[in-house]
């Protein structure tokens, strides 16, 4: 405790502002944290739904030689094996893949929402995988080989 009465309502007052400041950094924090909350989205999975992983930066199923603005965003489907933890899944991974199969709910979308919002020709299923069995998955109206090349003059 000081001893002189300048250096206690010094003391006093200092308190006072902590206590004032303390709190305003309190309603600060909750106002961030609702301006937060309003874009997550909550996405709850089960065991056994469908759902497309956002691949990173670079491809891993593309050559080399394509451009990667013009890759899929998405590869899948994938079936979640199970929930790990609020917002991790584990997916069932073809055997092949090097890539450890648990991803954050932030890395993937509900399948069928983004059946709505795309055909199946930017369907993008990894090789190997038993969904490319499914028929209705593969787009059969591409040609298969090359187009005849044609001059300017033609």
């Amino acid at each position: 405790m000081p001893t002189s009465p300048r250096a206690a309502s010094f003391s006093t007052e200092w308190e006072q502002n902590l206590k004032i400041v303390q709190s305003y950094l309190v309603k600060a924090q909750e106002r961030a944290t609702r301006y937060a909350e309003q874009n997550l989205r909550s996405a709850q999975y089960q065991a056994g739904d469908k759902v497309m992983v956002r691949t990173p930066g670079r491809n891993l199923f593309a050559k080399r030689t394509h451009d990667p603005r013009l890759l899929q965003r998405y590869i899948g489907p994938f079936s979640i094996e199970r929930r790990i933890e609020k917002s991790t899944y584990q997916l069932n991974t073809p055997a092949w893949w090097k890539i450890h199969p648990v991803f954050h709910v932030s890395r993937l979308r509900s399948f069928q929402k983004y059946m709505e919002r795309h055909s199946e020709s930017h369907l993008t299923t990894p090789r190997g995988t038993d969904l490319l069995a499914n028929k209705s998955l593969t787009n059969h109206h591409h040609p298969v080989g090359k187009a005849p090349r044609t001059s300017p003059t033609q």
